[in-house]
């Protein structure tokens, strides 16, 4: 498969809607304009810079532009076609120019709607490239839209969108020098025309011209000028036709019209073709016009594999584990579940902020853009995300064939190494095991007298750990066999949680109940659309909540933070290695009635050989108007706070609790390639006896001592 074919592909499978659900992708303000040239339609009407971060289509313009430069395989073989022009001497003389312009006329039809765009392009070989875009609006008037400066020198491209009154520069690291060649140069057509079948159309005049014709139909012709070409889809129909002077043999002329399998019909005219223009270096300067809002520089890393391992790094720190596969549009989805960018969570942060996930979300998807670079080399690579963990340090994570017959590896631990195939036959050899779940060692206690009571058991009943059950059912079974009264409502399909959606009735249910338990075994993002924040929080019913990510501003805003949820699990030094130990800064609050808290307070809760053995955390203690009452014995984060009704959660929170509030982080973070579910049971006879009290306590069955609600002293902390 050629480099651009790959490309192509790679790209088709990030297409998606630009609904409520699907807006948000990565890269930012800058790449929400490469995406609109892309696409060939107008820039959407906002004025908030970081909001488009949020609500672009995933950029499949920067991601060919980035694989691009590890997709290079080189020229290809020239051929004529028996008449007197060679489109190798084509290429040979447009190589001997130093600086040309040209027009290039675009309609691109899709679903009904057509728009129209007018590009001015300047290439210099000393300075870049430089594209000025003016939109047709339905009264046939030209819009000037934006100028891109795309400067390989400078490894940068600049972006001065006017409808917008956006300035954007995106920093390249080392990969730009590859993109003049690859996508905005005619002979990048050329190229593609003569890996394609292809014939001759014999002479005829343009304005007075004498040309020569090229056609093809092949539909594997790729694209290669300003705004056209490959970013639509896979082609279905193509009728490419290239007009060449046959005294100059430099371009005069060139028509595409092409039909791609999504239903998109482009056709894009290339024309007015000026070469040896006269150009000076202010002509590729550009110049912030004041007033226009800046989003500062963003930085593309390259595509190599240092950067990779970086970002498989990050997020393994973040998830706990890699991702399953590096498929583009399912690691772009997952990552930024993992920072926390959800429905418009960027309006309100700063910039520093917006600037550290966008930076973020870019590493997070170096290892798809590297993979994707790998198969389009045909370098025979392998990725075991499903089977391998970060706990794994001797088992291939990925691999890849080098020039000399080698084999280079990353492994569980994200070393690498240089091996020779037979080593590699050894090593892929090693399969990793489903985890196997230990029996809960948790005693049933009778000390308590329980009372039933009427609990609604909130969770979306994920079976990740593929068992055929849902992930927590463990914790119903245990609250039924101690006499609790559970409404665990489930749909029909799993995955899909009753709750996620409130209505009238559904909030009347809540309310009616004697306590609500938000289970692990949820998405967060399930959660917050629209009003349902709101609902959630303004139902009266008591409710504890297993969910860190749930308490964050972009969801529930329980806690002022929007920062990932902290991952922690047995085993992982230095201040990683005991997950199970919590801290109790409250230590005379009923909750720890019974629990046995040795002389520094402390006391281990979970059963660390329980499903991942993997827990989330928020990584503050400030609960704001709230009452931290316990957090890991070796950090500063939430392990156990409440609210009281009616205070807003911390100042400017927005949410204010109609009843009792408490997070309680419990249940394991999911692994499906291991086996291992989303919020299984992990507590031990200690961890179970605490739950039962916090249950106990949230009905109102546990009093509250005075000195309970004290706020823990500096000794504590």
């Amino acid at each position: 498969m050629k480099p651009a074919d790959r490309i192509a592909e790679l790209i088709n499978k990030s297409e998606v809607q630009t609904g409520s659900e699907t807006n948000k992708r990565i890269l930012g303000d800058a790449l929400e304009y490469l995406e609109r040239l892309r696409q060939q339609k107008s820039i959407p009407n906002r004025s908030n810079i970081w909001s488009m971060i949020m609500k672009s289509p995933l950029t499949k313009l920067a991601v060919a532009a980035v694989l691009a430069i590890s997709c290079l395989t080189g020229l290809f073989i020239w051929k004529s076609t028996g008449s007197g022009v060679a489109l190798a001497d084509v290429l040979t003389k447009i190589e001997q120019v130093t600086a040309y312009m040209y027009q290039m006329r675009s309609t691109i039809t899709h679903q009904q709607t057509s728009t129209d765009l007018i590009n001015t392009v300047l290439i210099s070989k000393e300075n870049g490239i430089k594209v000025t875009t003016k939109r047709i609006d339905s009264n046939n008037n030209e819009i000037k839209s934006g100028d891109t400066y795309i400067l390989p020198k400078l490894n940068s491209i600049i972006y001065v969108v006017h409808e917008e009154k956006m300035y954007v520069r995106l920093k390249f690291d080392g990969t730009l020098a590859y993109y003049k060649e690859e996508y905005n140069d005619p002979r990048t057509i050329i190229e593609q025309i003569l890996s394609c079948d292809h014939t001759s159309l014999g002479q005829s005049v343009i304005d007075g011209i004498t040309v020569e014709g090229f056609q093809t139909v092949d539909s594997t012709y790729g694209g290669g000028f300003f705004g056209g070409g490959d970013f639509e889809g896979r082609h279905e129909k193509v009728d490419v036709r290239l007009w060449v002077d046959v005294s100059t043999f430099l371009p005069v002329r060139l028509e595409e019209d092409i039909v791609t399998k999504k239903g998109t019909r482009k056709h894009v005219v290339s024309y007015d073709f000026r070469w040896n223009v006269v150009v000076s270096a202010d002509d590729f300067k550009p110049v912030k016009p004041e007033g226009y809002m800046s989003s500062g520089q963003i930085v593309v890393p390259a595509v190599k594999e240092e950067n990779a391992i970086k970002g498989l790094r990050l997020f393994a720190i973040l998830a706990g584990e890699y991702p399953d596969n590096l498929d583009t549009e399912i690691l772009n989805k997952e990552a930024r579940e993992l920072i926390g960018l959800v429905k418009d969570s960027f309006e309100d942060l700063a910039d520093d902020e917006k600037k550290k996930l966008t930076s973020e979300l870019i590493s997070m998807m170096g290892p798809a853009f590297f993979y994707e670079g790998l198969v389009g080399e045909d370098k025979d690579p392998a990725y075991y995300g499903q089977t391998v963990g970060p706990d794994d340090t001797n088992k291939v994570l990925m691999r890849w064939k080098l020039d000399d017959g080698q084999y280079r590896v990353i492994f569980g631990d994200l070393r690498a190494e240089t091996v020779s195939p037979e080593k590699l036959a050894e090593l892929e050899n090693l399969v990793r095991q489903p985890r196997v779940k230990a029996t809960p060692t948790a005693e049933q206690e009778t000390s308590l007298a329980i009372k039933a009571a009427n609990i609604i058991w909130v969770s979306d009943a994920f079976d990740e750990s593929g068992d055929g059950k849902p992930d927590d059912q463990a914790w119903v079974d245990m609250l039924k066999e101690r006499g609790y009264t559970l409404d665990y409502a489930k749909v029909a399909s799993p995955s899909k949680g009753y709750w996620r959606t409130l209505d009238d009735d559904k909030v009347a249910a809540l309310n009616a109940a004697d306590l609500i338990i938000v289970s692990r075994c949820t998405g967060s993002r399930f959660y917050v659309n629209d009003d349902e924040p709101k609902k959630w929080n303004s139902v009266k019913t008591p409710m504890i909540l297993f969910c860190a990510s749930f308490t964050r501003k972009q969801c529930w805003s329980w806690l002022d933070t929007r920062s990932p949820t902290a991952v922690l699990w047995p085993g992982r030094p230095p201040s990683h290695s005991d997950v199970s130990t919590l801290l109790a800064l409250v230590p005379h609050h009923p909750i720890f009635k019974d629990v046995q808290l040795d002389s520094k307070h402390q006391v281990k809760i979970f059963d660390q050989t329980a499903g991942s053995g993997k827990v989330s955390f928020n990584p503050i203690a400030d609960v704001g108007n709230g009452t931290l009452i316990a957090k890991p014995a070796n950090q500063d984060w939430t392990f156990i706070a409440e609210w009281e009704p009616g205070s807003e959660f911390y100042p400017g929170a927005g949410q204010t609790p109609a009843g009792r509030r408490m997070i309680f982080a419990a249940g394991t973070i999911q692994w499906a390639a291991g086996g291992c579910g989303r919020g299984e049971y992990n507590l031990n006879a200690q961890g179970e006896k605490l739950f039962i009290n916090i249950i106990e306590y949230m009905l109102g069955k546990l009093v509250q001592e005075p000195d309970a609600k004290k706020k823990p002293t500096s000794e504590q902390n």
